[in-house]
């Protein structure tokens, strides 16, 4: 409803004059207070007549006036009347009261729908006045009279009968198994045993600040009755949500723990007794082993002419060429892995696959074939392809698997040549790797995820002190339950 363009700016069909009166009109504290009632409307001809009476505000025992409005269906005021003495004026107080009834009632039937709150469209109204004492009389401002009248009155909740200890305990169990997180399971028995149960889609939730104060072994005891998983749809919410990667805030949260494709190789070829400290920081804290190089800013920069090039090419000679860009991947089989490849690329001949970029500072101005000694790459076979020692090797065959993709098309630019290499899965290399890497999880990683055991300050000498420095072995500990639940 148009109230303020017709009580300011409003011309009397009778004086062609305007009316101005919206500020000095007490109509507002006559709605606010429920002296509009009995408000009704049709339509003629195309227009709604609204109709309503209002109390007198010095007389409230008199008869109430009758005030009435013709406006289009759209809110324009096109005239009103009043059967008070100053009726004619087509602004008076009573006119303007039942104006902001209607712009009231209008303004809730556009926020609310009808089932959303019971009765919205009952304004207050008040055909008697009781005479009360002071201190029983209502002296809220009108404003925060609408403000209560936009709000009904909750409905008194039915019975319910309680849940017997059987019942309840099945419904724990069935949300127990559906995977999904909730915080009752945190602190009813024995859902909340030492297992830590729970969803651990962020494996920075596994710390508990009474866990800094044991030794390796302790936390490795408790890494045994650890399990967490990650459902279906909760893996692709997670590379949903990291599709902007380093710019997502969900990046380094997810990343946290989990052993990405570009530190399999270094999680592969660490010793267990005397794991490297960098690889655990770059594991467990990957926001705090940021550095930013020449080296690393030129890779950045370059990426995307690479992966132009590369689309450019691809197109060419696949049919409905397609290049995305993809977030964190985590696969639900191996819940303790992430990848992260530089996009992921799909055709009509050759199906999913993904994509992993390099841009070497080193080879910026070089031709790829005459710099293989300080490249990633070898003659094998007659033909130039990837190192099998080189960790872009152990991080693109990660990446496939990880993914699920069919192939990964690694690509190395310089400004002077493009290679372009299809890999393929190889199940007999992933095997050994992945779990030599579950066992580095398992042994180091989840104990420092715990309790920070390898990061504290009582940490020395690249060993924590409660393992002797002559310890060659460590006890393979009992198989944390990675649990596999699709959705």
């Amino acid at each position: 409803m148009d109230v303020v363009n017709y009580l300011v700016y409003g011309v009397s069909a009778y004086t062609a004059e305007s009316f101005k009166s919206y500020k000095s009109l007490e109509a507002y504290n006559q709605f606010a207070c429920g002296w509009v009632s009995d408000v009704s409307s049709t339509k003629i001809n195309g227009m709604c007549l609204v109709l309503g009476k209002v109390r007198h505000s010095q007389s409230l025992s008199d008869k109430p006036v009758q005030p009435w409005v013709i406006a289009t269906v759209d809110g324009v005021i096109e005239s009103a009347h009043c059967t008070c003495m100053a009726g004619l004026g087509q602004s008076c107080t009573h006119v303007g009261a039942l104006l902001f009834y209607m712009q009231n009632l209008t303004l809730n039937r556009e926020e609310l729908s009808v089932t959303s709150v019971p009765a919205y469209w009952s304004q207050p109204t008040r055909k008697t006045v009781e005479y009360l004492e002071i201190h029983n009389i209502d002296f809220s401002t009108p404003h925060a009279k609408i403000e209560s009248c936009s709000k009904s009155a909750a409905k008194p909740l039915q019975d319910v009968p309680e849940m017997s200890d059987t019942e309840f305990h099945a419904m724990l169990s069935t949300l127990h198994d559906s995977g999904c997180g909730s915080a009752i399971l945190n602190i009813v028995p024995p859902f909340n045993c030492s297992s830590n149960v729970a969803d651990k889609l962020s494996l920075r939730s596994l710390f508990i600040d009474s866990y800094l104060s044991k030794s390796l072994q302790e936390l490795q005891e408790i890494a045994k009755e650890s399990f967490f998983q990650v459902t279906t749809k909760k893996a692709k919410d997670i590379e949903l949500k990291t599709k902007a990667q380093a710019k997502s805030k969900f990046w380094y949260k997810y990343r946290a723990g989990r052993i990405t494709a570009s530190n399999l190789k270094a999680a592969c070829i660490t010793k267990l007794d005397a794991p490297s400290i960098t690889t655990i920081k770059r594991i467990c804290y990957p926001e705090k082993s940021l550095f930013h190089s020449k080296a690393t800013s030129w890779g950045c920069n370059h990426e995307k002419d690479a992966k132009s090039q590369y689309a450019v090419q691809q197109s060419q000679t696949h049919g409905n060429f397609e290049l995305s860009n993809a977030g964190l991947p985590i696969n639900e089989k191996y819940p303790f892995l992430g990848a992260s490849p530089d996009g992921f690329v799909s055709c009509a001949c050759c199906g999913l696959g993904c994509i992993e970029v390099k841009c070497p500072y080193c080879l910026r101005d070089s031709e790829i074939t005459k710099s293989l000694k300080h490249a990633c790459l070898e003659v094998r076979e007659g033909e130039l392809k990837l190192s099998k020692k080189h960790a872009y090797f152990y991080q693109i065959k990660a990446q496939i698997i990880v993914t699920q993709r069919l192939y990964c098309d690694f690509v190395l630019w310089t400004e002077k040549g493009l290679h372009i290499e299809r890999i393929y899965p190889d199940l007999a290399f992933w095997e050994v790797k992945r779990a030599r890497a579950e066992l580095f999880f398992k042994l180091v990683i989840l104990p420092e995820m715990l309790g920070k055991v390898f990061t504290k300050p009582n940490y020395e000498n690249g060993l924590p002190r409660n393992i002797g420095p002559a310890a060659d072995t460590v006890t393979r500990p009992h198989i944390i339950h990675l649990h596999h639940n699709a959705e």
